[in-house]
């Protein structure tokens, strides 16, 4: 074997446990196929056969482009260990369900072992940038996980057959007949604890104080007054929007407002046209009356009134006839005002 560095002697190192556990399995194979009655497993054992054989010789070849060989007398010294081993199969179990399911047992292990070996195999060449090697051990790699998942299935097939062939009928319905009426008996305990705390909510329903007569009716008395204090806020707005309409019929009217009060009030009453108004209209006299109608009123004039140039209106002794200011009339427009005479 040529001088290998750190880096091949690893990688030979390894595909070498590889193909040991590889030709050792081949032995053991053939050993089990002898043993195993005609059917689908049989044939699935023959066909991980030649898959075992190709890995061998796939691994050996990988092994030579390394600058390996020596390690071929690794593999012959576990094929013949496996053949020591296959005569020990032979003498397991008492009948042949069971003798299978304990050769299934052995090769579902050995399965794991070499998923494991091939997995390192990957991850090794993959550090040490061999794509080929890693390649190979991947592809070995999934074939030998596919034979492990049949093989979980086959073990419990075998195992079933293990228990048709060895343990009377009587004592397997016997066994499943206790697990009914163990099944039956944890149903029914679960029903009358079910029921138990219906009942419980029921009588807990049926005790459970009722609100006190009082309650309801301070309650109700509360809402009864809630609900007024609501309608008369919506009154008193309604009455607010009338006097703001008022203040901006009358314009020239307010002027007098802001000078004369109680005066220009008593005149623009006075003045009113006598077309009754709508029924749904309050009247402009009681919306003037008392002087906390008059302050409303003037609130409104204010909000709207601008003073004439040089000064606001604060006298009374501003002449006919004479702009005292200006008031915005709906649409924003600016009306001169005058003082009534």
């Amino acid at each position: 074997m040529a001088d290998l560095n750190e880096r091949d002697s690893k990688l030979v190192q390894y595909l070498g446990e590889a193909y040991g556990k590889e030709r050792e399995l081949e032995a053991a194979l053939m050993g089990h196929i002898a043993l195993t009655a005609k059917g689908p497993y049989k044939k699935r054992l023959q066909q991980h056969l030649k898959e075992t054989k190709a890995h061998a010789k796939a691994v050996e070849r990988r092994i030579k482009k390394l600058g390996g060989g020596g390690q071929t007398l690794q593999g012959a010294a576990g094929k013949l260990a496996a053949v020591a081993k296959a005569p020990m199969h032979a003498i397991r179990g008492d009948g042949e369900a069971e003798k299978m399911l304990k050769n299934a047992k052995t090769e579902y292990f050995n399965e794991h072992e070499e998923i494991a070996t091939y997995l390192a195999i990957e991850t090794l060449a993959e550090k040490v940038r061999d794509s080929e090697t890693a390649k190979l051990a991947r592809a070995i790699r999934r074939e030998e996980e596919r034979m492990a998942t049949y093989l979980q299935g086959q073990i419990k097939q075998l195992t079933k057959a293990v228990v048709q062939e060895d343990i009377p009928a009587g004592q397997r319905r016997a066994a499943a007949a206790a697990r009914k009426a163990k099944s039956k008996s944890g149903t029914k305990k679960a029903a009358k604890k079910s029921t138990a705390k219906r009942a419980a909510k029921k009588s807990t329903a049926k005790t459970r104080p009722t609100r006190p007569k009082k309650a309801v009716a301070k309650k109700a008395t509360d809402e009864a007054q809630l609900a007024g204090e609501q309608q008369e806020g919506r009154e008193g707005q309604r009455d607010e929007d009338r006097r703001r309409a008022v203040a901006l019929e009358h314009p020239d009217a307010f002027a007098e407002v802001l000078l004369h009060p109680r005066e220009a009030v008593e005149q623009l009453h006075a003045a009113r046209s006598p077309e009754p108004e709508p029924e749904d209209v309050a009247d402009e006299g009681a919306l003037w009356q008392g002087s906390q109608g008059i302050s409303r009123v003037l609130a409104a004039f204010r909000a709207r009134y601008t003073p004439v140039a040089g000064g606001a209106v604060i006298d009374r002794g501003f002449p006919a006839g004479v702009d005292i200011g200006a008031i915005e009339a709906p649409g924003g427009v600016q009306r001169p005002i005058q003082p009534i005479t």
